[in-house]
């Protein structure tokens, strides 16, 4: 039996793991390049591939747009702890290749949700959204 501990839901190991018997179930996720609905997310998983030689999944682009929310906030509102909290607090949204974030009344970032789906085993954005 396989051990399915660890692996990310929208990796390729999902559809490798579970064969036939993932083909047509949609599930949440967090990331799927689309230049169109996310700008600038062609370009990353192009620089990506070039530089890692596979797609990125994923934890990548949200590391990605982590990183990039608090280069801008060293930018824009200074580079000492306190300023990037500030910054990241009061921001009213980032646009990412995972889609605009904030952060809430708990300092959680709000991740906007999409719904993908396996289909002629690919994962794909599920014809109906939220």
């Amino acid at each position: 039996m396989s051990d399915f501990r660890g692996v990310a839901h929208t990796t390729p190991e999902l559809i490798k793991f579970g064969g036939p018997a993932v083909e047509g179930v949609i599930f949440p996720g967090f990331y799927y390049p689309d230049g169109e609905r996310y700008p600038g997310s062609l370009e990353f998983v192009a620089a990506y591939k070039e530089k890692f030689g596979e797609e990125p999944e994923t934890y990548a682009a949200l590391a990605y747009d982590a990183t990039n929310m608090v280069l801008q906030a060293m930018r824009e509102g200074g580079v000492s702890r306190q300023a990037i909290r500030d910054y990241l607090e009061t921001m009213d949204g980032f646009s990412g290749v995972t889609g605009k974030h904030k952060f809430d009344a708990n300092h959680d970032t709000e991740v906007p949700i999409i719904l993908l789906t396996v289909k002629d085993g690919q994962i794909v954005l599920a014809e109906k959204q939220l």
